[in-house]
């Protein structure tokens, strides 16, 4: 999917604002580096926006910052976790294949998740992951801004809207 197209999938306002924002750092077709984000610089965004680091062989993902609405919807800080370490076992497969599908090709992905956990949780929303390079142009990092989609238990993003208008 071209940015576009990806553009016009998005049905988060928030997710559209982290993909200009995302645009704006990067330098033709390579992704910006960690370095060029500044989470201050998208205060409005913090809450639901999560960098994950890339580390090893075998890759492992760790949060390096985990947003307050998704500390509240894990029921606990993730900063410095690894991925398969938080995810319940129904998500941890479908995410971490979808992360290393950014990370391989270098190229943002929006994803729509909706899924039942083993803990009762009915998983609904909407992920943009934006890839982030490191000093060799290698994607060493991932910025991933999420919205609610209405699921039960998950993200209740403040002042949160779709596109298609406000939820009951």
């Amino acid at each position: 999917m071209g940015e576009a197209d990806l553009r016009t999938a998005i049905s988060s306002s928030r997710l559209i604002r982290l993909l200009d924002y995302w645009d704006s750092r990067r330098s033709g077709a390579t992704p910006p580096a960690r370095s060029d984000i500044d989470p201050i610089e998208i205060p409005d965004l913090l809450g639901s926006i999560a960098l994950i680091e890339a580390e090893g062989v075998p890759r492992r993902l760790r949060y390096r910052l985990v947003g307050s609405d998704l500390y509240e919807a894990h029921g606990g800080d993730m900063t410095g976790r690894y991925v398969d370490e938080v995810l319940t076992p129904e998500l941890r497969a479908v995410i971490l294949a979808q992360f290393a599908e950014v990370l391989d090709a270098g190229a943002p992905r929006l994803h729509r998740i909706e899924i039942d956990d083993s803990e009762g949780n009915f998983w609904r929303y909407e992920r943009l992951t934006l890839p982030l390079a490191g000093r060799d142009g290698t994607v060493v990092m991932l910025l991933c801004g999420y919205a609610d989609l209405g699921g039960r238990g998950f993200l209740r993003l403040r002042g949160e809207r779709s596109r298609s208008g406000p939820r009951s």
